[in-house]
């Protein structure tokens, strides 16, 4: 055979095989994560998650139409699959469905509907932690029941202004909460299935008979979050109910300028209490016109501070209270800024993920997955024994360099 043309199929072959092995790589591809900490996986949690549904996972991905976001879409959900084979998604543009994308109400920034045994529910923002929510209230058909209660200037649920709680509402509702909103002058009676009542920042004090139905649900061993602020009612009945004082007015931080605020109000914290649904939180969260709050030396409930300032003398501006009541433990959070959770701060700092933890405490099949965090990568320093460390010098930074030089010179010489 001529060299010649034996020396061109050999190319050929090789450009053959390189083809066919680029196709393999395409439709069969295969990843091995060999990071140290095994940060390219999902969470023991998230697989244990998986494990656990018993059928197929189908999202629905509307989002723009950009590579970019796309691929670190796929690249996330491409973990739950390598999990569970028959977790799936489809990309559709909303740009190119505008009857459906009115129809759906797809956010500007892309909505992901999740689907599970002929259940739906929506997602507006996607990361691991809440899609492992959404994952376990989807398995979890009963919901958490949320009654805010209405009729004193509260803060609205499905209220747009900054002061309101639409963005709070449409998070809760993605986590799989139900919630209602319930006037206790025409409603006095709370649903039997109530898991939470809150009260958003009343303005107008309870009447006495309204006080007298939150009192026999507190009784009776109910939950609850108290959302307070300066310009809300005191609820004197029920602080000392509480057995807690709160200041007449916010706490001023003495460290504002360090954030770049210059309004005394507002506090940048992130020191927070050793409870469940703060234990290892270390972003920083944003509060505004914060009041300060103080158990009673003789409480007879057990106090634990959520979150509190930075000074010598903190404050706290978070408080958690509980008892056992008929062989259950009752839960009551008391909180002296309701703008945190609020439209115009919620998303702002690290305000969603302590939101996500304070609501999750609540509901304990929520909480695990709202403390999700992406493993910290460890091997991002290469340590070499000094020796090889030594010898890589002495090669690339004197011999090479050394032989380099002098055949330069050696060309030189010889051309002159």
């Amino acid at each position: 055979m001529n060299p010649g043309f034996r020396l061109r199929l050999s190319g050929v072959s090789v450009w053959l095989m390189l083809i066919v092995l680029a196709g393999f790589s395409v439709n069969y591809p295969v990843s091995v994560d060999i990071s140290a900490n095994r940060e390219n996986r999902l969470s023991t949690l998230s697989q244990q998650v998986l494990s656990n549904l018993t059928g197929p996972v189908r999202l629905e991905t509307w989002l723009p139409a950009d590579p970019s976001l796309r691929r670190q879409v796929s690249a996330l959900l491409q973990r739950y699959q390598q999990v569970k084979s028959d977790f799936d998604w489809q990309f559709h543009d909303p740009e190119t469905n505008p009857e459906t994308r009115t129809q759906l109400a797809i956010a500007r920034t892309g909505s992901i509907f999740v689907h599970y045994q002929n259940r739906q529910q929506r997602l507006d923002l996607i990361d691991e932690t809440a899609l492992t929510a959404t994952l376990i209230s989807l398995q979890n058909p009963d919901p958490t029941t949320l009654v805010f209660v209405e009729g004193h200037g509260e803060r609205a649920i499905g209220g747009e202004s900054d002061a309101e709680l639409s963005q709070l509402t449409t998070e809760l509702e993605q986590s799989g909460y139900r919630l209602l909103e319930q006037n206790l002058l025409e409603h006095p009676t709370l649903p039997e299935n109530t898991d939470v009542v809150i009260l958003a920042s009343p303005k107008v004090e309870l009447l006495s008979g309204e006080w007298q139905i939150l009192k026999n649900y507190l009784d009776g061993g109910g939950n609850l979050i108290w959302l307070t602020d300066p310009a809300a009612a005191k609820l004197p009945e029920l602080r000392r109910y509480l057995a807690i004082e709160l200041t007449e007015n916010a706490v001023e931080s003495e460290h504002n300028s360090l954030y770049g605020f210059d309004h005394p109000g507002f506090m940048v914290i992130n020191r927070y209490g050793n409870h469940p649904s703060t234990q290892g939180l270390a972003g920083f969260s944003l509060f505004v016109n914060s009041l300060a709050i103080k158990a009673s030396a003789n409480n007879t409930w057990q106090a634990a501070p959520l979150w509190q300032t930075a000074e010598q003398e903190p404050q706290i501006l978070a408080l958690s209270l509980t008892r056992t009541v008929t062989d259950r433990l009752q839960k009551i959070v008391v909180v002296g800024d309701g703008d945190f959770l609020a439209n115009g701060y919620l998303k702002r700092l690290d305000n969603l993920r302590l939101t996500r933890r304070l609501f999750g405490w609540f509901s304990e099949r929520y909480l695990s997955a709202t403390k999700i965090t992406p493993p910290s990568a460890t091997d991002l320093r290469l340590d070499l024994p000094k020796p090889i460390y030594l010898s890589f010098i002495a090669t690339f930074l004197i011999f090479l360099p050394s032989i380099f030089i002098a055949i330069s010179f050696w060309l030189w010489h010889k051309r002159g």
